[in-house]
């Protein structure tokens, strides 16, 4: 099965996210949300997204161009996590929003998530890196089992 980890960043949070990610399992592909197509998602297995918020809780201009390339996909043979770091200190609504946003975009494209999005606060990032590796590999011992 193939693994993509997409990512975009502004301030290395989201990044570093991926590459933690990226790290245990090494056959998986890393990629830049900005140089990633939407028809790349078809191919994957499972994808991890870890897409990035900034100011009152938008997307980047490569996220936006990317949401917009999902209204027209049918990923209903993928798999995906949506994961953003942010920070709580902006309040419930903008803290790691993108991941909210994506995790619709996604849906509507016909794609099964393997969690609710998570959104993690910059403070937390290493231990909850922790945790989305073990849930990952939960997931995939059930895809094997099933």
């Amino acid at each position: 099965m193939q693994m993509l980890v997409l990512y975009e960043t502004i301030f290395g949070h989201n990044l570093e996210l991926a590459q933690q990610v990226q790290e245990e399992f090494p056959t998986s592909k890393l990629i830049k949300i900005s140089a990633a197509k939407p028809e790349s998602l078809k191919v994957a297995g499972l994808v991890v997204l870890c897409p990035c918020t900034y100011g009152e809780g938008q997307l980047t201009a490569p996220e936006v161009s990317f949401c917009q390339g999902l209204d027209h996909s049918n990923l209903a043979a993928t798999s995906y996590l949506v994961t953003g770091v942010g920070d709580k200190d902006y309040g419930s609504y903008q803290f790691a929003r993108a991941a909210i946003i994506f995790d619709h975009y996604l849906k509507a494209a016909g794609a099964h998530p393997i969690a609710k999005p998570l959104r993690i606060d910059y403070d937390e990032l290493n231990d909850k890196a922790v945790q989305i590796v073990t849930l990952i590999k939960n997931w995939q011992k059930e895809a094997d089992d099933g």
